[in-house]
């Protein structure tokens, strides 16, 4: 196998793992939205300790969004040294809506009455999950016909 055929084989099985990922995340993403009430009053930052210590889901959610966003810086290494432009653009979008989607949790956590701020996460989750579809679908070798 030459050398760019195991860089696009890596970068292809890297965004598919991505994708896993991100699903794990929209599981808990929505546990978390529908059966996990914040107490009243948690603002300037008292989410962020209320979460962490008291729900191991909401800190499992932190933790695989910061693996996420791990995973996309990884992601865009590989698709610069591809060196396709689908890929490239691809990883640079995935980028771009997973930290648009971790910051605005993080943002979330420092005042959960700010509503904007989840729907700000669905959104960079949305644009993460259609780039990094995309790219695992538009990257694929010549020769793989799409079912």
């Amino acid at each position: 196998m030459n050398q760019p055929s195991k860089l696009l084989r890596t970068f292809r099985m890297s965004v598919l793992l991505t994708l896993v990922v991100l699903a794990l995340e929209f599981i808990l993403g929505m546990y978390t939205n529908l059966f996990i009430a914040f107490p009243d009053g948690l603002v300037n930052g008292n989410a962020w300790k209320w979460s962490m210590a008291q729900s191991p889901i909401i800190s499992a959610h932190v933790l695989l969004g910061t693996l996420l966003l791990a995973a996309s810086l990884l992601d865009l290494g590989l698709g610069l040294a591809l060196k396709s432009k689908t890929a490239m653009l691809s990883s640079v979008t995935g980028l771009l809506m997973m930290g648009l989607a971790y910051f605005s949790g993080s943002a979330f956590l420092t005042n959960v009455q700010m509503g904007g701020y989840s729907f700000a996460m669905a959104l960079g989750f949305i644009g993460a999950l259609a780039a990094y579809s995309a790219a695992y679908y538009l990257t694929r070798p010549a020769g793989q016909i799409a079912s």
